[in-house]
């Protein structure tokens, strides 16, 4: 998907792919990551996920990437908070603190053409629908670009959908556990944590004509 129909999409309000409650996964494994609420959690192509306020009542620091203004508007307001906006060298920035002591920062710009997390990177990372948004022929690249903004001892968690070739037109995109595995190996060790029957509870999709839909979660530890 180019980056127009993605705008086009929030502008329109086509976004069933948004989970309003957050996704399952992160209260289920994030503890496995060891997380400290001092580390700083990278978040690509964020959207309006209820995620990135479920780690900042944990005390992270939550930096989003995300090409729609609209959906960094949506999040503080879904959030009932008030973010500071101000100019960065990427793009505008919305900014808001939680009670906890954890914070979200959105910065709206383009993934591939920023300059990039400053300092020596985020510790953890949750993706979610970012990797499964991107068709094949961006994948390493944008791998590439998301090792640019890790630690060196950066821990996450990698959320994808697999399904028969042919069977949807993407974006979400099928991902593979060999593709995960040949995208990813070189830099991460990966553990895989759970395969979800995702077909079962979708009685749209089942209609559809799918044959499978298998949602897995898997705990990503970058190598040293």
């Amino acid at each position: 998907m180019d980056n127009a129909s993605w705008l086009a999409r929030w502008q329109d309000g086509r976004i069933g792919f948004h989970q309003p409650e957050g996704h399952p996964a992160l209260a289920a494994y994030w503890d496995w990551l060891d997380p400290n609420s001092h580390e700083h959690v990278l978040t690509p192509l964020c959207g309006k996920a209820r995620d990135m306020a479920t780690l900042a009542d944990r005390g992270h620091a939550v930096h989003g990437i995300e090409l729609s203004e609209h959906a960094a508007q949506a999040f503080f307001e879904e959030s009932d908070v008030s973010p500071a906006i101000f100019e960065t060298a990427d793009g505008k920035c919305y900014q808001g603190e939680w009670a906890s002591g954890g914070s979200v920062s959105i910065v709206v710009a383009d993934f591939f053409k920023r300059a990039g997390i400053s300092g020596s990177g985020c510790e953890l990372f949750f993706d979610r629908a970012a990797l499964i948004a991107l068709p094949a022929s961006l994948r390493e690249r944008y791998v590439e670009r998301l090792i640019e903004d890790l630690a060196e001892n950066a821990r996450g968690l990698l959320i994808t959908i697999d399904y028969p070739a042919g069977q949807m037109t993407g974006p979400p995109f099928s991902v593979t556990e060999n593709d995960v595995h040949a995208l990813y190996g070189q830099a991460f060790t990966i553990t895989k944590l759970s395969a979800r029957d995702a077909l079962a509870d979708n009685d749209p999709i089942q209609s559809s004509g799918m044959s499978r839909l298998v949602e897995n979660t898997f705990l990503m530890q970058r190598r040293l």
